[in-house]
């Protein structure tokens, strides 16, 4: 009889098990026993659905013992990392009719379930009994006198996909019969399809049985629709791939998730797996290969080469002239506006209510076609007449309208005679004037007329120059300061001698 773990408890009699940090009983590794072989493939399916084999690596080991009796009982190893994966694989070994033991090396105990929470520990270690493996369950413990590995990738080899609804896919493979290899290229080369190819001759562990090579296609990113074409064809079998080493027969799929088991098929190989002929071939070089641009064999036609004649007056009759269009992109950059001279009036109201910053950057210039200004991208449009943009530098059409044809602006500018330091201008009605840059002037220096100014002459304010001052001493009195100004009629009379 086993005992049962209690919270808290620290010390084990089970070599190798201790409490994690949640106070579980766990060892190093966990032993999951299968009374058949379906039992270990049952487990590996389910587990591998949702995890990946691949991170045990060499760690997992699928062996084969005997007990006692010399019955045959199956076994998984894998080493624990936490309690928490540990249930994990625990509540998929009771779904595939297993118990899950928890130990190190020959010893193991039953791990914990629904009547023991935290585990279970052995009363006494058998150290008599001689066994590969000894395994403590609740009610007896399993002897296993001998034990033989079994090679995960035999056993995925063997296992034959089962036939289900194809899903088209993108990347994936073509193993094609010889006989239909040129046409397949030649198909896949004009439909501009990226594909690699490489000749394939399988061999057979018998030596009576007969297998054709054919050649394998490698495609990238192919259309659903070749896909369904290639797959009709008889002669063409489809693959799809199932990890980045091993693909399934189209209309197939393999027992087992191979995406998550890549580890256990050779570095640079790739596995094919056929649903129809039960058979499986390794490709042990993916490196061999090749384009098939480089396969295609291109035709060239002998027929002389006729020089062909210019007909220079023909090209008369395609050109058209430039013109303004509607265009309702209204999101350009306004440079300026060209306002009617009959607007003269409103132009000098305004300028009493622009900002000062805007009437620096403004320039102005008068024509006969009207008072055109023009400011930098980054200032306010002037509120006036029609908005112009820069279709290139220097040339400006009326907002809400574009050339026709739309060509490039330096095209443009050529035909239209536009050069450095000159201004070219489109009107409403489609006509267009050129003027010089520098005929612009600074508007708020040309929009401010002459002011009179009345001169007057300064009236001088300065005083009159005083004559010398003289001091004057006068005869001091009994007391200081008597004598001097209204104290003289106060003054005290002078003692006789």
């Amino acid at each position: 009889m086993l005992e049962r773990v209690a919270l808290g408890q620290s010390r084990f009699r089970t070599p190798g098990v201790a409490a994690d940090e949640r106070g579980i009983a766990l060892g190093k590794r966990l032993v999951l026993l299968f009374t058949s072989i379906e039992g270990i493939v049952t487990w590996l399916r389910l587990y591998a659905s949702n995890e990946s084999l691949d991170e045990f690596g060499e760690d997992l080991r699928l062996m084969s013992a005997q007990t006692k009796l010399k019955s045959t009982v199956f076994l998984v190893s894998v080493p624990t990392t936490s309690s928490y994966t540990s249930d994990n694989m625990a509540r998929i070994a009771r779904l595939a009719g297993g118990v899950t033991f928890t130990g190190n090396k020959t010893h193991f105990v039953k791990y914990r379930d629904e009547k023991s929470p935290f585990g279970y520990d052995v009363p006494e270690i058998n150290m008599q009994a001689n066994a590969a493996f000894l395994l403590y369950d609740t009610t007896h413990e399993v002897f296993l006198t001998s034990s033989e590995d079994i090679s995960l990738l035999s056993l995925i080899t063997k296992l034959s996909p089962r036939q289900t609804k194809g899903k088209l896919f993108s990347d994936g493979f073509l193993a094609v019969r010889f006989g239909l290899a040129d046409s397949v290229i030649r198909y896949l080369y004009r439909n501009r399809v990226a594909a690699n190819v490489a000749l394939v001759h399988p061999k057979s562990d018998s030596a009576f049985a007969v297998t054709e090579g054919y050649m394998l296609v490698s495609l990238q990113r192919a259309p659903e629709r070749i896909i369904a074409l290639f797959e009709s064809v008889p002669g063409i079998t489809a693959f799809a791939k199932d990890g980045p080493r091993s693909a399934v027969e189209f209309g197939f799929e393999h027992l087992m998730r191979l995406a998550s088991c890549q580890n256990v098929f050779a570095d640079g190989a790739l596995v094919l797996f056929w649903g129809k002929d039960k058979r499986v071939d390794t490709i042990p070089n993916l490196e061999s290969f090749a384009p098939i641009a480089k396969l295609t064999t291109p035709t060239i036609d002998n027929a002389p080469v006729i020089a062909a004649e210019l007909h220079t007056a023909a090209m008369e009759e395609v050109k058209v002239p430039l013109r303004l269009g509607a265009n309702h992109d209204v999101s350009k950059y306004v440079a300026g506006a060209l306002v009617p001279l009959e607007h003269a009036d409103q132009i000098r109201r305004i300028t009493h209510f622009l900002p000062g910053s805007q009437l620096a950057e403004y320039k102005i210039a008068a024509t006969n076609h009207g008072f055109l200004v023009t400011h930098p991208k980054t200032t306010d449009p002037f509120p006036l007449g029609t908005l112009l943009w820069e279709f290139a530098i220097g040339v400006l059409i009326p907002l809400g309208q574009e050339l026709l044809p739309r060509v490039s602006a330096t095209v443009a500018a050529q035909f239209l005679g536009h050069e450095k330091g000159l201004l070219t201008v489109f009107t409403n009605g489609g006509q267009r004037f050129q003027l010089k840059a520098s005929d612009l002037v600074s508007f708020e220096r040309s929009t401010l007329s002459q002011m009179p100014v009345a001169k007057t002459v300064g009236i001088d304010y300065s005083a009159t120059k005083l004559a010398a001052a003289e001091v004057r001493n006068k005869d001091l009195n009994r007391f200081a300061l008597w004598g001097i100004g209204p104290l003289d009629e106060k003054a005290l009379p002078v003692a006789d001698d």
